[in-house]
């Protein structure tokens, strides 16, 4: 049975805090899938959606033995950080902040390998850029989507 529930709560445990451009220390909230709002005022911000849809997310099952239940699963997790809405920004500090947390995700990823009992982050993607939060919504962030792959092994 897969644990992916348990990987992403984990995932969203994780805290994760950077130094912006101001030098001022911002630990975006973290929201589970099953507590991922409809939408997010600017003064929520920053914040990290874990489990979200904007992107690839999916599973993959590859026995390794003859065992029905002898294998590993390699789970696909998208996380989207919006920190900055569009329309309040100076353009000057968004960019340098993204890659701060970027900077920042990554190792504390890099520090939580075993993320999960019998699991590990093989790899992460992420992405700067403007996102609309959410889809069709017309609302606008600055942001970053990451992509995280972790093998369970069964």
């Amino acid at each position: 049975m897969s644990n992916i529930r348990a990987i992403t709560s984990a995932l969203a445990a994780l805290i994760v805090t950077y130094t912006n451009e101001a030098l001022v220390s911002v630990t975006p909230t973290a929201y589970d899938i099953n507590a991922v709002p409809p939408s997010v005022p600017a003064a929520n911000l920053p914040v990290r959606l874990l489990g979200t849809t904007r992107g690839g997310s999916g599973a993959t099952f590859s026995p390794f033995t003859a065992g029905v239940s002898d294998g590993r699963v390699e789970h696909d997790i998208s996380e989207l950080c919006l920190l900055e809405a569009v329309g309040l920004s100076r353009v000057q500090d968004e960019w340098c902040d993204t890659m701060r947390y970027m900077d920042a995700l990554l190792d504390k990823l890099q520090a939580s390998r075993s993320i999960y009992t019998r699991c590990e982050i093989t790899s992460v993607n992420a992405q700067r850029g403007v996102y609309e939060w959410p889809s069709q919504s017309n609302e606008f962030f600055y942001g970053c989507q990451t992509s995280i792959t972790i093998l369970e092994y069964q």
